[in-house]
């Protein structure tokens, strides 16, 4: 049985108008459409709980504007960086697998859920460091800047080059006992 629908009826102001109607959501043209489609949408986001899809959903959308802004100061200017592409596309991953994971009733605060949760953020977040890591393989970086990444690298291949040096020693005195 289909939900029975409430009518409402609003004022505006003029500036809250001409925003409604330059807002681009999908499927939804009318004023009334858009509504729905923006009390949807806080809806999920007070909720919390939404699946993986819906968040990366969601996140997207809310990212939308600022790709759009930064893709045409990309086309203004002829630059173009792999860097800012990885962080937007790696914003909305994590933060829709936050929401999925936090937001499941399943396994409520159990060690293993935390576990779970811990493993998954590393993997992520190892993916984005790996993703830039590969751009500083060759002389000039596909960033806004050719030395961005370069010119912060070396710290963390010396933290790499400490971290190797004291497992090795940790492995060796544990073979020696």
């Amino acid at each position: 049985m289909p939900l029975k629908s409430t009518p409402y009826s609003v004022r505006v102001s003029e500036t809250d108008s001409e925003f409604l109607s330059s807002l681009n959501i999908p499927g939804a043209t009318s004023p009334s459409e858009k509504i729905r489609a923006l009390i949807s949408e806080a809806r999920l986001n007070r909720a919390g709980t939404m699946s993986y899809s819906d968040g990366l959903s969601f996140q997207d959308g809310q990212l939308a504007t600022l790709k759009r802004s930064l893709l045409e100061m990309e086309r203004e200017t002829n630059l173009h960086s792999e860097l800012v592409v990885q962080f937007l596309s790696w914003l909305p991953e994590i933060a829709a697998y936050l929401r999925a994971e936090l937001g499941s009733e399943v396994e409520k605060d159990t060690k293993d859920r935390l576990v779970a949760l811990e493993n998954g953020l590393a993997d992520r977040i190892i993916s984005l460091f790996e993703g830039n890591m590969r751009l500083a393989v060759t002389p000039v970086e596909p960033c806004y800047s050719p030395e961005c990444i370069n010119s912060r690298i070396n710290p963390i291949l010396e933290l790499s080059k400490i971290v190797n040096t004291l497992k090795s020693r940790v492995g060796k005195e544990l073979d020696d006992e």
